[in-house]
């Protein structure tokens, strides 16, 4: 009789154990095996500005993936077909279908290294005060919301061109247009408005054939740009004249 118990004492030790390792095995390796949802990041993008115009919705926005926003030109700035552009939200990546194009039309001279839009405008005839060469410039940069003025730029050849598509076009009576470099100060010493030195180096070539021509007592202090002989269109050293156009600039603020 005690070895029929032991045996059977035995056997119920090993079902005992094989049922704690099934457990074991239920408990530990079943939700190894256990399928796990995948995570999947939300692509998105956030919203600025672009080199001439904004999107919408407003800038510091986050759109999702895929998504699609309006683009439109900042009011001193234009787009061959006026049309309002779309940007896409595509990888991370906010890219409109084309960009905003600087200053109002193609009738301005873009001058990237200031920002800066140049234009002749004509003479404002007959205005109550002293000479002032910026005066055509006045309120020039308001219907376009950005600052601006008399045009003056280390981009010599740039107000040249502005002053060439002037006179071409016979924008002013007088056809002679101010722009923002002076010898106030001293003859033969030329400086922007701001008071940025002027290269004798650089400007010299780019006189009409006789010029400068001032006195030693230096009453030509104002430069325009016009047409020379045999139609060359550059600088003149002059006196103020209120017969004279300008070349305005607006600064582009984008």
């Amino acid at each position: 009789m005690v070895q029929i118990y032991s045996v059977w004492h035995t056997n119920a030790v090993v079902r005992r154990t094989v049922i704690s390792a099934v457990l074991v095995y239920v408990a530990i390796v079943i939700p190894v095996l256990r399928p796990v949802e995948a995570c999947v990041a939300t692509l998105t993008c956030a919203v600025g500005t672009t080199p001439f115009g904004v999107f919408d919705p407003a800038p510091g926005s986050v759109v999702e993936d895929g998504t699609y926003v309006t683009v439109f030109c900042n009011p001193a700035t234009h787009v061959a077909d006026n049309s309002v552009l779309v940007a896409r939200c595509s990888n991370g990546q906010l890219t409109s279908t084309s960009n905003c194009l600087p200053c109002p039309d193609d009738s301005w001279v873009y001058d990237a290294t200031t920002n800066r839009c140049f234009k002749g405008v004509a003479a404002i005839a007959n205005y109550n005060g002293p000479c002032d060469s910026a005066t055509p410039c006045i309120g020039i940069g308001l219907s376009y919301d950005v600052p601006g003025g008399l045009a003056y730029t280390s981009n010599l050849p740039a107000l040249i061109e502005a002053g060439k598509i002037a006179v071409l076009s016979a924008v002013s009576p007088n056809n002679q247009y101010a722009v923002g470099i002076s010898d106030s100060s001293s003859q033969s010493i030329y400086k922007l408005l701001d008071g940025t030195p002027v290269s004798l180096t650089d400007l010299n070539p780019l006189f009409v054939s006789g010029q400068p021509d001032d006195t030693p007592a230096n009453a030509q202090t104002n430069m325009v740009v016009r047409s020379g002989p045999s139609s060359v269109i550059g600088f003149d050293d002059m006196g103020c004249s209120k017969s004279f156009g300008a070349i305005c600039q607006l600064q582009l603020t984008a």
